[in-house]
């Protein structure tokens, strides 16, 4: 009799807690999710980023310092940004500083328009998913919205939902499936996991943790600002002409060029006529330049009879290895030394910048900085010019 109490009791418990799971509706938590993004004013946290694809993994550490106040764009934000390369950017409200490692200088801006550039692709991740979200978007075009129950993160509880965007714009051929896991108490995200398919394969998973030390509560104003370090000097930063007056546009005939590989061979872009040509100019001590390597690399696996995908390495220090450094980040593609000698007839104003050219040796794209969408608009721009 015992035994069978002991059933009943468990057959019970398993039917409530199933009751309970089923009473929690995933769009409910979702949009909850929204609102309590709305009222995030501050907030100090590190994000831990992991994008894996296949064999290879990439895992970027940062630490923010963010004040948004009431605004959801750029009126009230304060920020300081801290990575494990040892850069910090930060902005006080009115003056932009950024700790360039590798020249020891301390570069500002107090140029809004110039800032309000910088400051969106510096954020646009971090903004998108903890205080803008549109996840009441994602309920018009998801489908199979599924609560798969409660999970500790770091120690939080949280609801966690998943859900599947079918060829969303820049995976037409695949579908994204996500899922969030959304604290219970306060709404506040903690993980998102996604992945990215082609047809029905799995081909790409990015997770990102959010962990909080402080939300909502007042931060020193003085972790906003950068003074002038030892051995450091203090410079403006600044473009001498806007990015599309200085950089080659679209159209244009490329450059020819002769430049070393590491084994001493010579490489010109004339060599590769007939081909369409990869270039990403980059460097070892530029983390955006190190986000960019796994997207590259699968291009050049999956477009090998095609494309023809080249690392141009520039301005390194002496006891730098870039050969060694792509290889060690999951990178086979052809690296070429010194490009700092070419970056000026190309119009390089910053790292990474990519050119994609054609069969032509014609500019098909170009674009400066790391966009998460890289891989895709390439991959377009591929496809209508094979």
């Amino acid at each position: 009799m015992k035994i069978i109490k002991i059933g009943l009791t468990i057959a019970f418990t398993i039917i409530i807690i199933s009751q309970l799971m089923s009473g929690k509706e995933p769009e409910k938590i979702l949009i909850k999710a929204e609102q309590s993004s709305n009222n995030l004013n501050s907030a100090i946290f590190i994000k831990r980023d992991i994008d894996t694809k296949g064999t290879e993994k990439n895992e970027t550490i940062e630490k923010y310092y963010i004040s948004w106040g009431k605004e959801v764009r750029f009126q009230n934000l304060k920020y300081r940004i801290e990575d494990n390369f040892g850069t910090i950017v930060t902005y006080d409200g009115s003056i932009w500083k950024f700790k360039d490692v590798k020249n020891q200088k301390i570069l500002f801006s107090d140029d809004m328009a110039e800032i309000a550039s910088l400051t969106d692709e510096l954020l646009f991740y971090v903004q998108s998913f903890l205080k803008d979200p549109n996840l009441t978007g994602d309920l018009i075009k998801g489908i199979d919205f599924k609560y798969l129950g409660e999970q500790n993160v770091e120690n939080v509880p949280c609801d966690v939902v998943s859900y599947t965007i079918p060829k969303p714009k820049f995976f037409q051929d695949g579908d994204l499936k996500k899922k969030y896991f959304i604290g219970t108490k306060d709404g506040i995200i903690r993980k998102i996991e996604f992945e990215i398919y082609k047809d029905t394969a799995l081909t790409e998973t990015v997770v990102s943790y959010f962990t909080f030390s402080s939300i909502n509560q007042d931060i020193d104003s003085n972790v906003f600002t950068l003074p002038l370090l030892d051995g450091y000097t203090e410079e403006r930063y600044s473009q001498t002409q806007d990015e599309e007056e200085i950089t080659l546009k679209v159209g244009e005939q490329a450059p020819d060029w002769t430049l070393l590989d590491s084994y001493g061979n010579k490489h010109s872009l004339n060599d590769y006529k007939g081909k369409i040509v990869l270039i990403d100019f980059w460097a070892t001590w530029c983390k955006w330049c190190i986000k960019a390597i796994p997207k590259l690399q699968s291009i050049h696996q999956n477009f090998s009879n095609d494309v023809v995908v080249l690392g141009i390495s520039c301005n390194e220090k002496k006891e730098a290895n870039p050969v060694k450094f792509l290889k060690d980040n999951g990178g086979t593609y052809t690296v070429l030394l010194n490009g700092e000698n070419i970056v000026d007839d190309y119009g390089i104003t910053g790292y990474p910048t990519t050119f994609l050219i054609g069969k032509d040796g014609k500019i098909l794209w170009s674009y400066t900085g790391y966009d998460p969408q890289l891989e895709e608009k390439i991959i377009d721009i591929i496809n209508q010019n094979k």
